[in-house]
């Protein structure tokens, strides 16, 4: 019995540590994150300054659209990205942002917690450059949405840009596509649903306007499942740009921005251990080979048929 009793204080402790985790992080708010988010910016621009890069970066246009902290969570996505590739030319150790578990309903703690890993990648890259920059205090902010999270990170993620020297690469951009397809294929196998998809022929003259119309036919079919699993799909059509402007950082963007849609199917479907793989490289990869890829997904998604019969 008396070894017992030390036993089960420790249980009663580390349910307490736990419930008090839970409890925090349910009082994280989007302003929390943004808070978090500003201090990134700071820190990126202080990297700049550092470096002696003078490129200042195009600012973004705000999105208007109400979003959700899990979109917020593929903007944090794209910029571990970026500072993957920067490590990389930097002849650094690359490490692949990992993926979540798929959650129905993503907290705005999650998005917080990526923060705290995108500074401490920064501090990281500047230790191994022997750069000294010192860490930004963090404000106070208040009345902060998940929209606004979305729209200061996508401004730091054109910061990061410029420090990679210019956009994502059509080859970052098939990488991330054939993320989705891995995903999309999981999915097909745990619904018992066949293979019987075919992609469609490749275009050698295709654009990222044309990557672009793919990816938003993968969009309405991710949105199909969406309304059948019983969920309310969100208006992203705002992503999609002026056809003549349309580059492989758009396309980028809205392949970051499916994945994070489908993971609402996923989750809703129980499959919260069906993980989307990492990011593999590749290169000499052009918008036809992301044109492609983006067509074949969308004919294996309209496989899929989640209504109870």
């Amino acid at each position: 019995m008396s070894k017992l009793i030390p036993l089960l204080a420790l249980a009663l402790l580390l349910c307490i540590a736990n419930a008090n985790i839970n409890c925090y992080a349910a009082e994280i708010t989007p302003s929390d994150v943004y808070a978090q988010a500003l201090r990134i910016e700071q820190e990126t621009l202080a990297l700049q300054h550092q470096l002696g890069i003078t490129e200042t970066a195009e600012a973004p246009k705000p999105v208007r659209t109400e979003l959700s902290p899990r979109h917020s969570w593929a903007k944090t996505y794209m910029v571990l990205t970026k500072i993957t590739l920067f490590r990389e030319q930097k002849k650094l150790p690359a490490i692949r942002p990992v993926a979540l578990e798929p959650i129905l309903n993503l907290t705005p703690f999650y998005n917080w917690a990526q923060c705290l890993r995108i500074l401490n990648e920064i501090k990281i890259v500047e230790q191994a450059l022997n750069i000294t920059i010192p860490t930004p205090p963090t404000p106070v902010i208040t009345g902060k949405q998940p929209v606004d999270v979305f729209n200061k990170l996508n401004q730091i993620s054109a910061l990061w840009s410029v420090l990679i020297g210019g956009q994502i690469t059509p080859a970052y951009v098939y990488a991330e596509a054939m993320r989705l397809n891995d995903d999309v294929s999981m999915l097909l196998q745990m619904q018992g649903v066949m293979d019987t998809a075919l992609p469609p022929t490749k275009s050698a003259n295709a654009s990222p306007a044309d990557s672009l119309d793919a990816g938003f036919t993968v969009l309405h079919e991710i949105q199909k499942l969406q309304l059948q699993a019983g969920l309310e799909p969100v208006n992203l059509d705002e992503f999609y740009p002026a056809r003549q402007d349309a580059k492989p950082q758009d396309v980028f963007n809205l392949i970051a921005l499916l994945l994070a849609e489908l993971q609402t199917v996923k989750a809703k479907l129980g499959l919260k251990h069906v993980i989307t793989p990492v990011a593999q490289h590749y290169e000499d990869k052009k918008p036809a080979d992301v044109t492609q890829v983006l067509g074949y997904i969308a004919n294996k998604l309209h496989l899929l048929n989640l209504r109870q019969e």
